[in-house]
C-alpha cells in the first residue's frame, strides 16, 4: 500500500516512524521470544554504535556506564516476566509496575538524642542515639523494568517521540523493514526510486541498519531468498543517495553558498524565499531533504542559545509611569461605568433604542430566536 501512495503522488513523504510500530500483542511476544543472550548483544551493538567499540576518554567512560547499566540475567528475566504478566492481566496499570516504591527501615535520631558531633564543611550531624523508621523510596528493581519496558514495549503505545523511537525501540530496529520487503519486489523501478528519494534522513538511516539486519539474519537462518531482498532494497537505497550526494557536492563546488545556507538555521526563520526554483531543484530531493532536516536542528540548537526574552516597553517612559495609570484606571472605571450607567437612566431612552436596534435587524428574542451573532445560533 505505501508503494501505491508513492506512485498517486512523487512528494510523498514515507514517515517512516509511524508505520508498523506493532501491536502489544506482537510486541510482548517479541519480548517473550528474546533470551537474555539476544537482549545483551542488542545493547552493546547500540553503544558500539553509539561510542565505538574501542573509545577513549570521556567517551571510553561514557561507554563503560552504559554497559554496566545493562540489566544482569536475573534482573532481566525477572522483570521480563512481571512485564508480560502486568501486561496481559485485563485494566492492569502499567505504571503499578514501572513507578512503584517500597518502604524500607532507615534510622533517624531517637527523640531527645543529642549532636555528638558535626562534620568540618557541612553535611549530617552525628547524634547520640538513633531509631529505625518506615520511609518510603522508588524500587531500584523498577529501574530495570523501565529500561526493558522502554526498548520492547513503550513504542507501541504512541508515546514516544520519533529520535527516542529510533533509538532505543529494539522490536523497531529488528522489524522495521520487514513490511516493505513483499511491496519493494513488486513496485516499479520508479516507485522505488521515489520511496528511496523522498525518506526522511532520519528514517533512511534507521531502515538500511534495519534492512542490514534482517539480511544478516535470514542469511544465518538458511532464506536465502529473503536475505537478497533486503540486501538489494538497502543497496538501491544506500547507492542513489550516494550518488545524490556525490552531485550536490558538485553543485556545492560551483556554488558553495547554496548548501550551507538551505541547512542554516536562517532557512527555517526566514523561509526559501532568497533562492529560486531553479536553484532548489538542482538539488537531488534526498539532498534537500537533509537540507531540510539539517535546518531545523541548527535552528534549535540556536534557538537553545538564544531563547526568546519578552520585555516590556513602557508606553510612557517608564515601567512604574504605566502601572500607576493603569492601577488608577482600574480603580476608577467602576466610577465610570457607574456614571455612564446613570446618564442612560437619566436620558430615559436606552432601552428603548435597544429594542428599535433589535426590531431594525428583525431579531425580538423570542423562544428559539437569537440575534445575529449571537452564540445561541451555534
Amino acid at each position: 500500500m505505501l508503494f501505491l501512495g508513492i506512485g498517486s503522488n512523487a512528494n510523498f513523504v514515507p514517515q517512516l516512524a509511524t508505520f508498523n510500530r506493532g501491536s502489544m500483542a506482537q510486541r510482548i511476544a517479541f519480548l517473550a521470544d528474546t533470551d537474555y543472550q539476544t537482549f545483551r548483544a542488542r545493547e552493546l551493538a547500540f553503544i558500539n554504535a553509539q561510542f565505538g567499540a574501542n573509545p577513549t576518554g570521556d567517551r571510553a567512560n561514557s561507554r563503560r556506564s552504559a554497559v554496566n547499566s545493562i540489566p544482569t540475567a536475573q534482573q532481566y528475566y525477572l522483570s521480563r516476566s512481571l512485564l508480560i504478566h502486568a501486561l496481559t492481566t485485563p485494566n492492569f496499570n502499567i505504571d503499578v509496575v514501572l513507578y512503584r516504591r517500597i518502604t524500607v527501615q532507615v534510622p533517624v535520631p531517637a527523640p531527645g538524642a543529642t549532636i555528638v558531633s558535626q562534620p568540618i564543611g557541612g553535611g549530617e550531624p552525628r547524634y547520640s542515639d538513633y531509631i529505625m523508621a518506615p520511609r518510603t523510596q522508588s524500587d531500584p528493581a523498577a529501574e530495570v523494568d523501565r529500561y526493558i519496558y522502554n526498548r520492547y514495549l513503550f513504542g507501541g503505545t504512541g508515546g514516544m517521540g520519533d529520535d527516542a523511537y529510533f533509538a532505543l525501540d529494539r522490536y523497531n530496529q529488528e522489524n522495521m523493514a520487514f513490511p516493505y520487503l513483499a511491496g519493494w519486489q513488486e513496485a516499479s523501478r520508479g516507485q522505488q526510486a521515489a520511496f528511496a528519494d523522498n525518506l526522511l534522513p532520519a528514517d533512511r538511516g534507521a531502515l538500511l541498519d534495519s534492512l542490514v539486519r534482517i539480511a544478516q539474519e535470514f542469511r544465518a537462518s538458511g532464506d536465502l531468498q529473503t536475505a537478497e531482498t533486503a540486501r538489494e532494497m538497502a543497496a538501491f537505497i544506500r547507492d542513489r543517495f550516494n550518488n545524490d550526494l556525490a552531485r550536490a557536492r558538485q553543485i556545492s563546488a560551483s556554488d558553495p553558498t547554496l548548501i550551507s545556507w538551505l541547512s542554516s538555521p536562517l532557512r527555517t526563520l526566514q523561509g526559501i524565499n532568497g533562492i529560486s526554483p531553479q536553484e532548489l531543484n538542482q538539488l537531488p530531493l534526498s539532498i534537500r531533504r537533509l537540507t531540510e532536516a539539517d535546518s531545523f536542528s541548527a535552528f534549535l540548537r540556536w534557538r537553545a542559545a538564544n531563547p526568546v526574552n519578552i520585555r516590556y516597553e513602557p508606553a510612557f517612559g517608564l515601567e512604574f509611569i504605566d502601572r500607576a495609570i493603569l492601577n488608577a484606571a482600574d480603580f476608577l472605571s467602576p466610577v465610570y461605568r457607574t456614571g455612564e450607567r446613570l446618564l442612560g437612566l437619566a436620558q430615559g431612552d436606552l432601552p428603548i433604542n435597544r429594542r428599535a436596534q433589535l426590531r431594525a435587524h428583525g431579531s425580538i428574542l423570542r423562544p428559539g430566536r437569537h440575534p445575529p451573532g449571537d452564540v445561541g445560533q451555534l
